[in-house]
């Protein structure tokens, strides 16, 4: 399979994952402290996605795998990485529910795409429990305008 960019997205988040771990040192922990290392989330959004990953979601954590029955150290000891990754095809159908995480995969949808009026927009967030006031209306005007920008320079489909 081909993959785009030219590697895999989550290699790229395990390097950046490992890179915010190593810079906790000194600040949230230090050698004497490793039970202070702070756990990193990391959320990939894909929302130019082929149409066959649409709605996909993966999560990458560390696990330890054990031969005993009782692990030796706690979850909370080893469990310092997760990586989501969301796919979002740019033709989903807004008609259709995700089958799975519609209730934060469609606002995504909602909020990254130009193929929705502002009212269609505010109307789906409405729908979804968005409180839409002045500031949302801004951003989602701010978003608009640079998405018509952005295809006006030839960077979009």
């Amino acid at each position: 399979m081909k993959r785009i960019p030219g590697y895999s997205i989550v290699s790229r988040a395990i390097v950046y994952c490992a890179r915010i771990l190593s810079l906790q040192y000194g600040k949230e922990y230090t050698r004497k402290q490793y039970g202070e290392v702070k756990k990193v989330i990391s959320f990939w959004i894909m929302p130019q996605s082929a149409q066959y990953l649409d709605g996909v979601v993966e999560i990458t954590r560390l696990v330890k795998d054990s031969p005993r029955k009782r692990r030796i150290e706690e979850k909370e000891a080893y469990d310092k990485i997760c990586i989501v990754e969301m796919y979002i095809s740019k033709d989903h159908d807004i008609q259709k529910k995700y089958e799975k995480y519609d209730e934060v995969l469609t606002p995504l949808f909602v909020l990254l795409t130009n193929k929705l009026s502002i009212q269609d927009k505010k109307r789906i967030l409405k729908e979804y429990g968005f409180k839409v006031d002045e500031d949302l209306e801004r951003s989602l005007d701010t978003m608009c305008n640079l998405s018509v920008g952005i295809r006006e320079e030839g960077r979009c489909e």
